[in-house]
């Protein structure tokens, strides 16, 4: 259940978030993307019952462990391209 909720956060709200964010071109974007993770976890926490988190730096470190096995997992299954000739 809290997947879903995480997946449906991501899919409706984090295009919003990140739409105000692009003017802060400047800025690190890795930690901006886990700072919005954080807030997406936060969000599913107040959503769910059965689902907490201790407090935003404890979102933010489930955040980026998150974008850690995320990046191994794609890296793993990433296909090869085919050959056109």
């Amino acid at each position: 259940m809290v997947a879903i909720v995480i997946l449906l956060l991501n899919m409706f709200v984090k295009p919003n978030i990140c739409f105000f964010n692009i003017t802060c071109n400047n800025c690190n974007f890795w930690f901006i993307f886990a700072v919005i993770n954080a807030i997406i976890i936060l969000l599913a926490d107040k959503l769910l019952d059965h689902f907490s988190v201790a407090g935003f730096f404890t979102a933010l470190l489930f955040s980026i462990l998150l974008s850690i096995f995320r990046s191994i997992l794609f890296s793993l299954l990433k296909e090869e391209p085919s050959n056109l000739y």
